[in-house]
């Protein structure tokens, strides 16, 4: 019989493309490839900052620019599309891009760079993205943003009409019913 040795290693000795692989290293290489690949998922969620608006209100999006680091600019885009541009100043130079949607809801916060949005809508609900440049690199910070009602609930009273909020909607729906 042939003498075996024992290795730590899950190759055999020899170059791999010529001697036949058993089946384990298939296996080993398959589970090594979905444990990166769920390692690159996970470090992406990881880095998405999640926030809850109320509608109607305010919501910020903290930017948390280290203090040994020099804010150069920032570029926001909610969703794909391009929202504001931020460069540096007393207050700090911002260029509106979506001049449909956010017109009047936008404020850059002075020391922080931190984006707020005011009176918010249900449609501000998404993902949001700013595009921060310091004098020490580059960094991307992710947000998701959830916009809801301040009160989902449906009131009934006898012969009274029923008043109807739905989470979703801007406004309350009135319903008149007849006995």
């Amino acid at each position: 019989p042939a003498s075996q040795t024992w290795s730590p290693f899950p190759f055999p000795p020899g170059p791999l493309l010529s001697t036949p692989q058993p089946p384990f290293l298939f296996f080993f290489i398959s589970y090594l490839h979905i444990f990166v690949y769920t390692l690159l998922i996970t470090k992406e969620a990881m880095g998405t900052m999640e926030l809850s608006g109320i509608l109607g209100r305010s919501v910020t999006f903290p930017l948390e620019i280290p203090a040994a680091e020099q804010f150069e600019n920032a570029a926001w885009t909610v969703n794909t599309n391009s929202l504001v541009t931020v460069t540096p100043g007393k207050p700090p130079n911002v260029v509106l891009i979506d001049k449909t949607n956010y017109r009047g809801r936008l404020e850059i916060l002075d020391e922080s760079y931190s984006l707020q949005i005011t009176h918010l809508r249900m449609e501000d609900t998404g993902q949001y993205r700013a595009a921060v440049n310091t004098d020490k690199g580059s960094v991307t910070k992710r947000f998701t943003l959830r916009v809801s009602s301040l009160y989902p609930f449906l009131l009934q009273l006898a012969s009274l009409p029923r008043i109807l909020c739905r989470e979703g909607k801007g406004s309350p729906v009135l319903v008149f019913l007849h006995d």
